[in-house]
């Protein structure tokens, strides 16, 4: 069973950049046709390491626009299937049963 080594994203650390005793490592994950930021490796002066999480505002921002949509699509159906307005029957018998009752006075 032979397996295509290529398809699977590998983790690549890039040059390490070191400014006032502060070294950042960058990390990305690169598939077969993309390159995507993923965080870094900080490392501060004392020598601790943290890792910081690259946020992808993008993507964030499209399920924002997703989310919208499909609210706006199940409220259109919603209200185009039983509207929140009496229909012209229901108008007209409240109408009619008005006109019975000013009659009857």
């Amino acid at each position: 069973m032979s397996s295509d080594k290529s398809l699977i994203p590998h983790v690549v650390f890039g040059e390490p950049v070191e400014r006032n005793g502060t070294t950042v490592i960058p990390v990305t994950r690169e598939g077969r046709f993309t390159s995507k930021a993923v965080g870094a490796v900080v490392i501060d002066p004392g020598g601790e390491s943290k890792w910081v999480a690259a946020v992808d505002y993008d993507r964030i921002a499209k399920i924002g626009l997703l989310t919208g949509l499909v609210t706006g699509t199940i409220a259109t159906l919603a209200v185009l299937r039983q509207p929140p307005w009496p229909s012209q029957e229901t108008m007209l018998e409240m109408h009619r049963s008005g006109l019975a009752a000013k009659r009857a006075r």
